[in-house]
């Protein structure tokens, strides 16, 4: 008789730790959705300036070469140094250098938000489409 009375008094604490555990749980659910999204988002703002990144050190390296260019015909002519034209090269080279960072941090980044949206695997679709700009 007695051990049915401690099994009854027992139910109502085991129903309230299980209700206060779904609660913990359903809380932990809602806050790992809010912390993924603002990962996404961060991720993505990190894209972007990746992205624009990109497209100015396009710009520099236009730059970079056609001084580059002109250092070149410069200091065949005789109106250049040769340390002139090798600060023109290693103009250049930074600038490449510095596309080829951008690019790296971009592709990770690229892999790091695909993962944190689920959808790691069609970082292999995004390599192969047309837009794509390979960078040796």
């Amino acid at each position: 008789n007695r051990l049915n009375d401690t099994a009854s008094v027992a139910k109502p604490h085991k129903y309230k730790a299980a209700k206060a555990t779904v609660s913990e749980v359903e809380q932990i659910a809602i806050n790992t959705h809010k912390d993924i999204g603002l990962l996404i988002d961060k991720l993505y703002n990190q894209l972007q300036n990746y992205h624009n990144r990109l497209n100015s050190i396009a710009s520099s390296i236009r730059f970079a070469e056609e001084y580059r260019q002109t250092k070149e015909r410069a200091f065949v002519e005789g109106m250049a140094t040769a340390s002139e034209l090798i600060d023109a090269e290693l103009n250049l080279a930074k600038a490449r250098t510095e596309r080829l960072e951008a690019a790296f941090k971009y592709d990770t980044t690229l892999t790091k938000l695909l993962e944190a949206a689920g959808v790691s695997i069609n970082f292999t679709d995004y390599i192969h489409r047309s837009d794509v700009e390979i960078i040796e």
